[in-house]
């Protein structure tokens, strides 16, 4: 019994730590930065975001991104802005008007 229990314990400690380092690199899906966007801007008329990742070399390290544009309604007029968003936490890096 005392086997099983050693060898359990074993693949337990093994497969938790693979799981999590998974896990955290697994990029997210792009709708959970849309809603994020939308919490921080207010008056959002469109959001485009390419749902393919691509690497960007940012503060000299290179990383995987989504990127998109964000129309924003203030008074009369339509703002543009392209934007950069982290594919692992989906933290906005950058955002730029066009």
């Amino acid at each position: 019994m005392s086997k099983y229990i050693k060898i359990l314990t074993a693949i337990f400690i093994l497969t938790v730590p693979v799981l999590i380092w998974f896990r955290k690199h697994q990029p997210i899906h792009p709708q959970k930065i849309i809603r994020q966007l939308h919490i921080q801007f207010e008056d959002i008329s469109f959001i485009s975001i390419d749902y393919t990742t691509s690497t960007r070399k940012l503060l000299g390290m290179h990383c995987e991104v989504y990127t998109g544009v964000l129309h924003v309604r203030k008074d009369d007029a339509t703002e543009r802005y392209q934007f950069i968003a982290d594919a692992f936490t989906g933290e906005i890096m950058e955002i730029t008007s066009l």
